[in-house]
């Protein structure tokens, strides 16, 4: 069995995926991630996944905290829909970076980016 990681996967919901051509691409993004944290908990089921969007419009969406709860995240990708704004690149992978140093400095870490559109960039 491998050692248990810490894994924060960011996934695009920003407007680019709400257009009609490309919302079949946030699905197959969903089913991916879907994919992923089954095969991660098959290999290991103390590894700890989070969820967090990049959509700018993503305050107000619940994101997941790294879990080793895989209902709870299967629950939240079956109930999830695109929030809308720019991708906001950059500001996800601080978050995650963060989240995963404070809540498992021990572990290994990995972080799991999906982008489709264009990337915002905020340097104010």
């Amino acid at each position: 069995m491998e050692a248990p990681e810490a894994i924060m996967i960011c996934i695009d919901s920003s407007q680019w995926m709400n257009r009609l051509d490309r919302f079949y691409w946030y699905t197959l993004q969903l089913n991916c991630v879907r994919s992923y944290c089954v095969a991660k908990f098959k290999s290991n089921p103390k590894n700890a996944i989070g969820i967090l969007k990049m959509g700018t419009r993503s305050e107000r969406q619940k994101n997941i905290r790294p879990t080793s709860d895989l209902d709870q995240i299967l629950d939240f990708l079956e109930n999830n829909r695109v929030s809308g704004g720019g991708l906001s690149f950059f500001c996800g992978l601080q978050n995650c970076w963060y989240i995963l140093q404070q809540l498992y400095p021990r572990n290994q870490k990995r972080i799991l980016m999906f982008t489709g559109g264009y990337v915002f960039v905020d340097f104010a």
